[in-house]
């Protein structure tokens, strides 16, 4: 589950903590030494040292879905999101197809769920995959758009109708420990922010499918620094914004616990907005990495051959590129409410692929980090993820995930989690 947007403004959770605060430790990972405060109503818990859990981790395969010649079903086109349902039956939406299809968790294929269409139990570019506590398969397609609701034989349980904007968003469908349902929309809330943000919110449906409420995103303040290009074709405007590369994002998901996670990569603070709770904020102190001269130069270069596609005369019109990157890139919650921060690291320059668009992120590389937290702040350290490997799903010692091979082929991988040494 990944969505980076940037924030409206109003609530600044970036507190100094005032006083003194305690020393917390406990066994494994090398006494978590930690510093616990309340400033109004948030509780910091700030890692200094140490974890709770083994400190270090790596993913050690145990499953392999995925052939590159073969039946239909184990042949992977482009396989978007992934679900794990409680008995570890693994879910795989094929957008290519489009298809979803369930594998049991020995991985071989039991059925295709649904069909390519417009009607009931239909699909046609799913953007959110779930299986709820009960095991309900719940596939929301914003193109009908309906949030279609399955059993875990495959049988179509019923639809409902949920008018979102939001199509943009790669993972849009959320769920909790009470088989309740939140959809990804992008209206405005009460409030508007500041020019150039796009608030949204989550539509909370109850396992009945009534929508109960919206509840909007959390709202920290930030304005993500862009450069732009207005091209006027006519009577036609074209607006264009680009991201700096490595300025903070924003970002937030959402826990199965009920409640958003968020925070800005600019410092290494996470939010837990808990609901009827006080606010949890996980802070750890990392050094910042720097980034490569050469990539800066990469970055900048993309994006002003991706300018010019459309505007010849285009120049550089916002700020600089940093020196360092932000303390952390995405933020992703497991089915049992971990929190997961994947780092940014020093960039591995590789050869260029083979593209007529330049294509820095392929070209510098990082190598896959996630610190990894327990739902009320407890570090349990790092964890290394194979290289072309990206995480979907992450329960307890298990990690779902996909991975591409050379030839870019792709295949669903089930990892246990393990003590690393890196």
């Amino acid at each position: 589950m990944k969505i980076a947007l940037p924030f409206a403004a109003s609530l600044c959770v970036w507190l100094t903590i005032l006083g003194c605060a305690d020393a917390v430790r406990e066994s494994g990972g090398g006494n978590w030494i930690a510093e616990q405060d309340t400033i109004g109503d948030t509780v910091v818990v700030r890692t200094i040292s140490g974890s709770v859990g083994l400190g270090k981790y790596v993913l050690e395969r145990e499953l392999t879905i995925g052939v590159l010649e073969g039946p239909e079903e184990y042949v992977l086109g482009n396989v978007s999101m992934l679900a794990v349902g409680p008995e570890g039956d693994i879910y795989a939406y094929d957008a290519q197809v489009p298809v979803l299809r369930k594998y049991d968790h020995e991985g071989r294929f039991i059925t295709t769920i649904g069909r390519e269409g417009g009607g009931p139990g239909e699909y046609q570019r799913a953007t959110g995959l779930r299986v709820t506590p009960d095991g309900t398969v719940k596939l929301w397609d914003p193109r009908g758009p309906r949030l279609s609701s399955f059993s875990p034989e495959g049988e179509l349980l019923g639809g409902v109708r949920v008018e979102s904007r939001g199509l943009s968003v790669s993972q849009s469908l959320f769920v909790d420990t009470l088989g309740n349902a939140y959809v990804f929309t992008s209206v405005s809330p009460p409030t508007p922010g500041p020019p150039g943000t796009a608030p949204g919110g989550l539509i909370w449906l109850g396992p009945d499918g009534e929508v109960r409420d919206t509840l909007f995103e959390p709202d920290l303040g930030y304005e993500v620094p862009l450069v732009q290009e207005t091209v006027r074709r006519g009577t036609s405007v074209l607006i264009g914004t680009w991201r700096v590369p490595f300025t903070p994002p924003a970002y937030w998901t959402f826990s199965p616990h009920g409640y958003y996670v968020a925070g800005i990569g600019g410092r290494y603070a996470v939010s837990l907005f808990r609901v009827d709770e006080m606010v949890l904020r996980i802070e750890r102190d990392i050094a910042p990495v720097p980034v490569h001269p050469e990539e800066a130069v990469a970055w900048r270069e993309a994006i002003v051959a991706s300018v010019r596609q459309v505007s010849t005369g285009w120049r550089w019109n916002g700020p600089d590129i940093s020196d360092t990157k932000p303390a952390f890139r995405e933020l992703e919650v497991g089915l049992d409410g971990r929190i997961w921060v994947r780092l940014h690291q020093q960039a591995e320059r590789q050869e260029p692929v083979d593209s007529e668009e330049p294509d820095p992120e392929r070209v510098w590389p990082e190598p896959t980090v996630y610190d990894m937290f327990e739902p009320d702040g407890r570090y349990l350290g790092a964890v290394s993820v194979p290289r072309e490997t990206t995480i979907h799903v992450m329960r307890g010692d298990y990690v779902w995930g996909i991975t591409r091979d050379s030839l870019d082929v792709q295949y669903i991988e089930r990892f246990r989690l393990v003590a690393g040494t890196r």
